[in-house]
């Protein structure tokens, strides 16, 4: 997946490898444990083609994430 969506403030993209500590250390502030290790297998997923990683950003700040488990 490479395509991006854009309209307005909002933006959906393929996760990227430097994402994985912003969405680790957002979900860390919200009182979450949610390590790096888990978004870069996440991102080797999707480099593999078994899941695809959907990154939303709202006015260029990480808002949410959404992944497909292809079987």
């Amino acid at each position: 997946m490479c395509k991006i969506y854009t309209k307005e403030n909002l933006t959906l993209r393929a996760i990227r490898k430097e994402d994985c500590q912003k969405i680790s250390e957002s979900f860390r502030l919200q009182g979450w444990n949610k390590p790096v290790t888990q978004y870069e297998e996440y991102f080797k997923c999707q480099a593999s083609g078994s899941r695809d990683v959907i990154v939303a950003e709202m006015n260029g700040e990480f808002a949410g994430y959404l992944t497909i488990k292809w079987t």
